[in-house]
């Protein structure tokens, strides 16, 4: 038993470690160079990785409270004993208040934070000036989540009594404010909801297509894009040279050091450009096998919400009054049943569960790139490598926490 638990922990440890080194890499590799923020770049990395890993636990807790019982005669197994399962409860009770309760900190101070903060930056400000601007932009976002709380806390259903003190009272004493802070889930889910409509809806399609289509068209883009960071590196190589073309004009120690990064940047440019055609021509089968699987992947996702959702409206126990809640799925889903034969050969389900998040959080990616950070018909930021701007990274991953 012990064996088990401390198994099923240490998977999750490293797929959390996986996960933290995969938004390291994810994040440098969009950020802008030119224009980043040490506090943008380490509130990126961490909101990242501490949604993923939520996200990642799940599998554990279906593991762990499954594995209490013999699957051939549906009984309790002789050492889940009630103090043994009511441990595995606890400790999984904590680790889920504590990535909550982080991702609560985060959405409501932490990101905000970051963001105004990189927003206030202007040269002629001090440090300490741009933390209280910050502060001030942030304490009405958090006065904003606590007015959506005591909304939540206080609001009650039309058909009751009219709000009163014992009604308040019993509300605080029965659900400690449950009710409040699952209005502002809610209202925060919303913005989930609409990047999960407007990019991953989207992306799902697009990555696999994308990889279908063939690598001349990314070649072609990416040799593109180099050839013209490359000509205009050597366009401001040459102003600078003009700079200090005369014969008593020394370079400054600015234009020294700008001079020496170009050159760096130069090599680097130059030498990517060939070892990247030579590895995405090395890559290019299995590129386009791994986008046939995708497309079938999303295929069977699709068609596992299509199922799901005529099962939820034809078996719902009371329709939309308790929000099409069914005791037992009666029609048949391909996602559910691969992980129900999965979960046999833990940690294969575990696995499965991590790649299908990194594959919507992906698609997701994939559709802010194609269509960029956009609201309504305005374009606010766009998604590149190497050319985001925190801010765009930040609003992002935002939704996405």
């Amino acid at each position: 038993m012990a064996v088990l638990v401390l198994g099923a922990w240490a998977a999750y440890t490293i797929i959390c470690v996986v996960l933290f080194i995969f938004s390291i890499a994810f994040t440098r590799y969009y950020q802008d160079k030119h224009d980043s923020e040490r506090l943008a770049t380490i509130v990126a990395i961490c909101s990242l990785a501490l949604c993923l890993s939520t996200v990642a636990l799940f599998p554990v807790d279906i593991f762990l409270v499954s594995s209490t019982v013999d699957l051939s005669t549906g009984l309790k197994h002789e050492w889940a004993t009630k103090e043994v399962v009511e441990g595995i409860v606890h400790n999984l009770k904590f680790v889920y208040y504590g990535t909550y309760g982080l991702i609560a900190i985060f959405c409501a101070f932490i990101i905000p934070f970051a963001y105004f903060y990189f927003e206030e930056l202007e040269e002629d400000q001090t440090n300490s000036q741009r933390v209280t601007a910050a502060l001030k932009y942030t304490a009405f976002f958090v006065a904003f989540v606590c007015i959506c709380l005591l909304f939540g806390l206080i609001l009650q259903p039309s058909e009751k009594l009219p709000l009163d003190l014992e009604f308040f009272k019993k509300l605080l004493a029965s659900s400690l404010g449950e009710n409040s802070i699952s209005f502002v889930i809610s209202i925060l889910m919303i913005l989930g909801m609409i990047v999960f409509i407007c990019y991953t809806a989207p992306g799902l399609f697009l990555l696999p297509i994308g990889m279908i289509k063939g690598t001349n068209k990314i070649n072609s883009e990416s040799s593109s894009e180099l050839s013209s960071s490359l000509t205009l590196n050597r366009e401001k190589q040459r102003i600078l040279k003009a700079k200090n073309s005369g014969p008593n004009n020394m370079m400054s120690r600015k234009d020294a050091k700008q001079f020496e990064i170009l050159k760096k940047e130069e090599k680097l440019i130059t030498e990517s450009n060939g070892i990247w055609n030579k590895i995405m021509f090395i890559l290019r089968p299995f590129e386009l096998i791994i986008g046939f699987l995708l497309t079938i992947l999303t295929i069977v996702i699709l068609i596992s919400i299509f199922l799901t959702c005529i099962d939820k409206v034809k078996n719902s126990i009371c329709g939309r009054e308790c929000g099409y809640i069914i005791n037992h799925p009666d029609i048949f889903n391909p996602l559910n049943f691969i992980f129900l034969k999965a979960a046999n050969y833990f940690p294969i389900d575990y696995f499965f569960m991590v790649l299908l998040i990194l594959y919507f959080f992906s698609s997701t990616v994939y559709g802010v790139i194609s269509i960029g950070i956009r609201f309504l018909w305005v374009h606010l930021y766009k998604f590149r490598k190497n050319s985001t701007p925190p801010q765009g990274r930040i609003q992002i991953l935002f939704s996405r926490t």
